[in-house]
């Protein structure tokens, strides 16, 4: 079973204000979202294998990318200098807009982290597979996952550069909602 995902995430009790917006770009066949934190009950730190980031705080952003006809989703998180801390790609079973116009995606656990070094961490690999064992997603998804993460990760440079080039597109549209 996948969990639906919503782009401005509704219910998330550590986020006391936020900015939602969403926009659309000639360059992007899809739909790109931004979340801003205006304020937060406390500060979200991530640890991966060489570090530890906070991903979350006050007046960051999250940038959401939802590509048509894909299986994915990447999110762009920004801190309050608008410099990039990491891209989060999650991978979906598909994606969609919901009856409010709000972007989401249906999840299949397993997660790609690409930090501005360049290093990558795949993450809930084991979660995807106790899903598909416990019957929670079918052999078809599990297989849709794996797939596409590989083929992210083998094109991951091109990727990494088109969603940037996006960023800084963008930027000024998410730094004047913040003024």
């Amino acid at each position: 079973m996948t969990k639906r995902k919503y782009a401005d995430r509704p219910n998330w009790k550590r986020v006391k204000d936020k900015i939602f917006f969403i926009r659309d770009d000639p360059d992007f066949v899809g739909k790109i979202t931004c979340l801003g934190f205006k304020s937060i009950e406390k500060p979200l730190w991530k640890q991966y294998t060489q570090t530890k980031l906070k991903i979350l705080d006050n007046h960051y952003w999250w940038i959401q990318f939802f590509p048509s006809q894909k299986n994915y989703t990447i999110t762009l998180m920004v801190n309050e200098e608008k410099q990039i801390i990491q891209w989060y790609i999650d991978i979906c079973k598909t994606q969609g807009i919901g009856e409010t116009g709000i972007p989401w995606f249906d999840d299949l656990y397993l997660d790609i982290v690409i930090l501005p070094t360049g290093h990558i961490e795949i993450l809930d690999l084991e979660d995807l597979k106790i899903a598909n064992l416990n019957h929670l997603i079918s052999d078809k998804d599990y297989h849709l996952a794996i797939q596409t993460m590989n083929a992210l990760i083998s094109s991951i440079e091109k990727t990494i550069e088109f969603y940037q080039a996006l960023y800084v597109k963008i930027k000024p549209t998410i730094i004047s909602h913040f003024l």
